[in-house]
């Protein structure tokens, strides 16, 4: 029986938000992780051209202080319906590789896109194609009336947008960001095999190990059926045939998809209040031991096929140099607490059985 294992982890997909929550994710995310991307919806609002993207680069280096030794970063700067091609190539001088869209997917978005077809939206698109940057998509139809609209369905139901825009820009490598059906999983695999090293699907740890079950009740009228706000996360999580199709993809040893833990740190206040916001938090220190767990189950060449997933993909879609930085894991029963950072974490009060060793 293996006790310890050493591997190289990136996070393709990561919230480290601003100021005080950026020192506190940050900090964790930069002692494990050989790569992380970290997402541009600032609050109240995103980063979105040059002079933000390096407000944000001031802020992360103040985070990560003088860890060592220190991730790769590969800076986004988000697409909003006010964003004009200037923004997107002054965004670029100072170092953003990866244009980010969220789709409008709540009435409250202000700054999500609400219509794919927009002129103005594919000339921004169009400039980062020319610039040579990658798009990251949060793919959820958009929602401008709740009424009618099934979040169950949402990103499922966004891949003809999808497709429209892959064939329009046919030079833009794409992002699929945390899949959570098999519909788009099977599209990011076509896509994959038509244009080879341009689409990557990124896959989540909770989307892959929980269920609709862990936070939605649909007879529980409070909150619209919310019953842990906890576990409320965009995509939704959803059923357990669709867990198991992410589950397989993730182990599948398949190029075309990478790690994108969106972990998403909220306080407990904002988790408990009246609107709760969409994010599961999910830290390395739990992240990393549940992706060995899973990936120890999952048959011969699990070490190889893990690293993968966990890095490797991810380096081969962004044009990266493989990194030689890993993580120690040991084989090691412990309890995940049921608070972390004044909330509550993913996985809480469950016993993992491989903890992350100090960095």
């Amino acid at each position: 029986m293996i006790d310890e294992i050493y591997f190289s982890v990136g996070s393709y997909h990561s919230h480290w938000r601003q100021r005080d929550q950026m020192r506190l994710v940050a900090q964790r995310e930069a002692r494990y992780y050989s790569t992380v991307v970290p997402m541009s919806n600032w609050q109240p609002v995103p980063v979105y051209n040059g002079a933000m993207v390096a407000q944000h680069w001031g802020q992360i280096g103040e985070a990560i202080g003088d860890i060592q030794p220190q991730p790769r970063i590969l800076m986004t700067v988000q697409i909003t319906p006010r964003t004009i091609p200037q923004d997107i190539i002054s965004a670029h001088e100072q170092g953003a590789r990866i244009a980010k869209v969220f789709a409008r997917y709540t009435p409250r978005m202000e700054y999500g896109i609400a219509d794919f077809s927009d002129p103005q939206f594919h000339k921004n698109l169009a400039t980062a194609e020319d610039l040579g940057m990658s798009v990251a998509i949060h793919c959820e139809l958009p929602c401008l009336d709740t009424r009618g609209y099934d979040m169950f369905s949402s990103e499922r139901d966004f891949i003809p947008i999808l497709a429209d825009l892959v064939g329009a820009h046919p030079g833009l490598p794409v992002s699929v960001e945390h899949i959570s059906n098999p519909e788009m999983l099977d599209f990011v695999r076509e896509t994959a095999q038509d244009c080879p090293g341009m689409i990557i699907g990124g896959l989540t740890l909770h989307h892959a190990t929980m269920t609709s079950g862990d936070f939605w009740d649909k007879k529980n009228r409070e909150k619209s059926g919310l019953t842990n706000s906890y576990f409320y996360c965009r995509p939704v999580l959803q059923t357990n045939s669709n867990r198991v199709a992410v589950l397989e993809a993730m182990v599948s040893g398949e190029e075309c998809f990478d790690f994108g833990p969106d972990s998403a740190y909220h306080s407990a206040e904002a988790k408990e209040g009246e609107n709760p916001p969409a994010g599961i938090y999910f830290p390395p220190e739990i992240a990393i031991p549940t992706l060995v767990e899973v990936f120890e189950h999952s048959g011969d060449g699990w070490q190889e096929r893990m690293e993968k997933f966990a890095c490797r993909n991810g380096e081969k879609f962004y044009g990266l140099t493989p990194t030689d930085r890993r993580v120690r894991v040991v084989r090691e029963d412990w309890q995940v607490p049921p608070e972390m950072d004044g909330t509550r974490p993913a996985r809480a009060e469950r016993t993992l059985h491989w903890r992350l060793a100090a960095a």
